[in-house]
């Protein structure tokens, strides 16, 4: 039950906060699994792989883990104990996230600064639809993309790659996909002349 739970939180969290550090998390599962090491005698890998097939077996595992945790994590002092002798710490808490569902609608941003942008649809009557352009520093595939009103349509309409700063807004689905991707690009860059 521990292990799963835990295995739960840390599959949340990795879904919802992808780049943060989960180190308490991390380390409190190793715990417990060389823990079931010890009890079981099955070696740690084999023990690994039963786990991991039971959570993708089980997708609904890190929202229940997430809403079995949800009365502790919100209180920061808190922690989770199973019979006095497993525990989940207040800083492995902080670490997952309150709730998979209000996390994973919420819309997020990502920023680069003079990256490539290959334009891939144009329209230079209007700046807030008909675009669309390839960021390879984000992805390969094609996004919609706005342009700010401060850029000349005529002039970029003739480009097929320019350098510039672009907003990519985008949500993420409970399998950690990266849905409804669009863009804002609000600067371009003038092409170095040889």
């Amino acid at each position: 039950m521990v292990v799963l739970l835990l295995y739960g939180l840390k599959v949340g969290a990795d879904r919802i906060f992808p780049n943060q550090n989960k180190e308490n998390l991390k380390n409190e599962v190793n715990i417990v699994i060389n823990t079931g090491v010890e009890i079981t005698g099955v070696d740690k890998k084999s023990l690994q792989e039963t786990i991991n097939e039971v959570v993708q077996k089980n997708p609904d595992l890190p929202k229940n883990a997430v809403n079995f945790a949800k009365p502790a994590k919100i209180d920061p002092s808190a922690f989770i104990t199973f019979d006095q002798k497993y525990k989940i710490s207040e800083k492995a808490l902080s670490e997952s996230p309150l709730s998979i569902y209000d996390e994973e609608n919420l819309e997020r941003s990502i920023k680069f600064e003079n990256t490539e942008i290959r334009i891939r649809a144009t329209d230079k009557d209007y700046s807030g639809r008909g675009w669309g352009a390839i960021i390879p520093e984000f992805s390969e595939n094609r996004v919609r993309m706005n342009v700010d009103p401060s850029i000349d349509l005529s002039e970029l309409s003739h480009e097929d790659t320019v350098n510039g700063d672009v907003v990519i807004f985008h949500s993420i689905d409970a399998e950690g996909n990266i849905k409804k991707p669009h863009a804002h690009l609000y600067k371009v860059y003038e092409k170095k002349k040889n």
